[in-house]
């Protein structure tokens, strides 16, 4: 039996959202790790809405996932800075947002942050919830949900 069927199979278990591609899959220190690249030609300036297409920089956030056949996933993005050129914006410069794979300074994504949202609580119960604060950090440390 192989570890890993076929690219096919594991880009359809992950249900990437389009605008990312995965670059490669491994197995390290007993949890599959995912790596997955921006395909966006484009971002929107999170501030002012404009469309940037110049890129500053490139660095990889290390994001927890879902489980997948038993095992922990580890999703190294490597994501783009964009320059805003928009003049009378006050950002310069902006890290291109990825939703819904993923929300602005998280550590994990936003399917196994919703996976731990407690069932029949409201969005800001299940924020102040010791439940939620424990396993949110066992999961991926910090988590900024949305509506914080």
């Amino acid at each position: 039996m192989e570890l890993f069927p076929t690219q096919m199979s594991i880009i359809s278990l992950f249900a990437l959202p389009s605008g990312l591609k995965m670059t490669s899959l491994s197995h390290q220190e007993g949890r599959l790790c995912v790596s997955l690249l921006s395909t966006q030609p484009v971002s929107h300036c999170p501030m002012c809405g404009s469309v940037a297409t110049r890129i500053h920089s490139r660095y990889q956030r290390r994001l927890t996932d879902l489980p997948s056949t038993g095992q922990p996933v580890r999703v190294l993005l490597a994501v783009r800075k964009f320059f805003c050129d928009m003049p009378t914006c006050p950002r310069k410069i902006f890290t291109e947002r990825l939703a819904p794979l993923v929300a602005p300074s998280a550590r994990m994504t936003v399917r196994l942050f919703q996976s731990y949202e407690p069932h029949g609580h409201s969005d800001e119960q299940a924020h102040h919830s010791p439940v939620y604060h424990g396993t949110a950090h066992r999961a991926g440390r910090t988590y900024y949900p949305a509506w914080h």
